[in-house]
């Protein structure tokens, strides 16, 4: 590993074969200036140097001229998040300067990776990453007011956070201003932290939010909006919207909340990508004729909420119905309304609350950045098939964290016995165990289907 430093003269030998982005030779470089520190992570290799650029007139260039015609030459792409096997990069705001914040991990001796603010990241010879701009954001920014503060919160979280401490300041926060069982409470915490940690997943389940007017089901979704990463949020959102939105970059860019859903079942696009977008790896493929026939893929999978009076229709939402998570909101009493707390209007209270949801999300996004490398192990349950997909992803991830599991294992058991006898007395489930008694009775397969309404008649189905 060598570092690559801008001072370095046009004498000076470079002797590694592989020079990828500029690299801290040492970790204690970075402590020492981490704004010069730059990671040798992306393993790109080192173009063979046959002879120095010159300019026309046969003068060799200067290496400011040749960083500006390297500048000149190189396309510049956008992203909010982009990652590799050894790196994260994770868009900020430093002030209104858009940064990227770097996670490397360039020690396996050390427990935490090495974090740093950049402003652009080169993927090729041609490319550069760029963080994106303070107006291209559809989602709300994570805003840090200097350097100084950004390497604070660093600093907090790694030495005074974990899974179950952030589980309780995120729960404490869904309880403020949401009057629900705990079931309700402990998923969405719960869901809230995973959604820091989707795409290493590439599994999960949907939230859906019931209720009629006044239940407080949207409040639900601010909540979300607030605290989820990078959610956005928004009614009537079309397929071009998410598509746009999850790009086709990378997976997992972001999260989804989609209020006032309750026709959702009638858009055939969106419920494709609502099937499809519970798991990574399969993304839409679109075709753009607006200059020949260019082909396009794009990303569909990321945690979602929604907030609706009623589930899609069982037979056109069938498949997006069995990936939901249904929390039935009734009108409550809870301790603050959310929607006031996000406007303030100089009220002292509102603006500390909002403090508190800002100041949690910041956390949770430098802990992602100081775990993202962590691994996370396969776990056994003792659920199966759709139940296991539902919540084997967030099991998973706290995992390593007994006081969590204590919390969520009960409640999660007491949902999935409650949904099983839902469904054993379900019309559907009442109805086949009929046929099988009227099987077994004449002892043939074969039924007349008046005799079958007949019984249903008799038996009140």
């Amino acid at each position: 590993m060598i570092l690559y430093n801008s001072d370095f003269n046009d004498n000076e030998n470079i002797e590694s074969e592989d020079i990828g982005i500029a690299v801290a030779r040492e970790e204690e470089l970075v402590k020492e200036d981490p704004e010069k520190a730059y990671f040798d992570i992306w393993d790109k290799p080192m173009p063979e140097i046959l002879e120095k650029p010159t300019t026309s007139n046969g003068n060799r260039k200067s290496s400011k001229q040749q960083q500006n015609d390297k500048e000149e030459s190189q396309k510049e792409v956008y992203s909010q998040k982009y990652s590799g096997n050894d790196y994260l990069a994770e868009a900020v705001l430093i002030g209104n300067k858009p940064y990227f914040a770097t996670s490397a991990k360039l020690s396996e001796i050390n427990d935490f990776p090495s974090i740093v603010l950049l402003e652009s990241i080169p993927l090729d010879e041609t490319t550069i990453l760029k963080p994106t701009e303070v107006m291209s954001y559809l989602n709300k920014p994570y805003v840090f007011d200097s350097k100084e503060e950004f390497y604070e919160y660093v600093e907090e979280v790694k030495n005074n956070e974990d899974l179950y401490s952030l589980f309780r300041q995120v729960k404490s926060i869904w309880k403020k201003y949401d009057d629900a069982d705990d079931f309700h409470i402990s998923i969405c915490a719960a869901d809230t932290i995973f959604s820091y940690l989707q795409d290493k997943i590439g599994l999960t389940h949907y939230l859906f939010f019931i209720g009629n007017n006044g239940s407080g089901k949207s409040n639900n979704l601010i909540i979300f909006h607030y605290l989820g990463y990078r959610n956005m949020m928004s009614t009537d959102v079309t397929a071009t919207n998410i598509y746009q939105y999850l790009g086709s970059m990378q997976e997992g860019i972001g999260t989804l909340c989609e209020d006032e859903a309750d026709n959702i079942d009638i858009n055939t696009d969106k419920m494709r990508i609502y099937k499809n977008g519970y798991t990574s790896g399969f993304p839409v493929f679109r075709t753009d004729t607006t200059f020949g026939r260019k082909q396009y893929r794009f990303f569909t999978y990321c945690i979602k909420a929604f907030a609706a009076e009623k589930t899609p229709d069982s037979i056109k939402g069938k498949g997006f119905n069995q990936r939901i998570l249904e929390l039935h909101c009734t009108p409550g009493f809870p301790q603050y309304d959310i929607s006031e707390v996000v406007n303030p209007a100089g009220e002292t209270e509102h603006e500390k609350l909002l403090n508190e949801l800002l100041e949690t999300r910041k956390k949770l996004l430098i802990y992602r950045l100081l775990h993202f490398h962590d691994k996370i192990p396969d776990i056994k349950l003792n659920i199966e098939n759709r139940e296991k997909q539902l919540f084997k992803p967030i099991i998973r991830i706290f995992q390593d964290s007994n006081e969590v599991l204590d919390e969520l294992l009960p409640v999660i058991s007491n949902y999935v016995s409650q949904k099983r006898e839902s469904n054993a007395d379900s019309l559907t489930a009442r109805i086949y165990q009929l046929i099988k008694t009227m099987i077994k009775e004449i002892n043939s397969p074969q039924l007349e289907s008046g005799k079958i309404w007949n019984r249903c008649f008799v038996a009140q189905l």
